[in-house]
C-alpha cells in the first residue's frame, strides 16, 4: 500500500491509477467550479473498479447546526456542501452510486461520509 498527500489540481498519475481515494476536511474550502474540477480529476485517476470515499462537514441544510457550525456555514464554500449538492457534483463528475453513508454530530459541526464508485455500474 502506498499513500500520496496532496491537492485535487491536475494531478501527477495516469488515468485509472488508483484502487481509492480519500478526501478529509478539504471539499468545503473550494468553490463549486473547483469542486467539480477536483472530482472529475479525482474520477479519472480511479480504476473502474475503484472508489472514491470523502469525510467533510455538513453543509446548513443538513442538520441543525450548533453555534460553531452557524459560523462555519457562514462562509459562501459551506452553503455549498450540502449532501445533496455534493452528490449531484459527484454524478456529474461520472461517478456511479454515490452516497451519503453516514454522518456524525462533533462538537463543532455536523460530519457526512460520502462512497462513490468510480464506475456507473
Amino acid at each position: 500500500m502506498h499513500f500520496d498527500q496532496g491537492f485535487g489540481d491536475p494531478l501527477p498519475y495516469p488515468d485509472a491509477s488508483f484502487d481509492r481515494v480519500l478526501s478529509s476536511f478539504m471539499f468545503h474550502h473550494l468553490p463549486p467550479d473547483e469542486k467539480r474540477n477536483t472530482l472529475r480529476e479525482v474520477r479519472r485517476v480511479l480504476k473502474p473498479t475503484g472508489e472514491f470515499h470523502m469525510a467533510d462537514f455538513e453543509g446548513p441544510d443538513d442538520g441543525a447546526p450548533r453555534f460553531v457550525a452557524r459560523l462555519l456555514h457562514f462562509h459562501s464554500h459551506m452553503k455549498e456542501n450540502s449532501a445533496s449538492l455534493v452528490l449531484g457534483i459527484m454524478r456529474q463528475a461520472g461517478f456511479g452510486d454515490p452516497q451519503k453513508v453516514g454522518r456524525r454530530t462533533t462538537a463543532f459541526a455536523g460530519v457526512a461520509y460520502y462512497r462513490a464508485a468510480a464506475s456507473r455500474c
